[in-house]
């Protein structure tokens, strides 16, 4: 019993730190992209916001819930942890 819940630890933290990558990944997409608009010479904040809004508001969402659902996965671990008797 003890190996399984060890296992199931293991395999949350894992998936804690995909979700982790996930959030980075999505914000370094959105600074990079606006760095690529400036490049291509789109300097007018019209048009600049226009064509940053839709991936900057999708990659901070993705980002969000990342982080978010880390957490509560972050919390199951935590009581995995406590019911076997092992938490710090």
């Amino acid at each position: 019993m003890k190996k399984k819940k060890s296992t199931a630890v293991m395999v949350l933290f894992v998936t804690r730190v995909c979700l982790w990558v996930t959030a980075l990944v999505s914000t370094v997409y959105w600074i990079w992209f606006s760095a690529k608009l400036h490049a291509d010479g789109i300097f007018d904040p019209h048009e600049y916001a226009t064509a940053l809004r839709p991936v900057f508001y999708t990659c901070v969402v993705i980002a969000f819930l990342s982080v978010a659902l880390s957490f509560v996965l972050y919390a199951v671990s935590k009581k995995i942890d406590q019911e076997k008797g092992t938490a710090k």
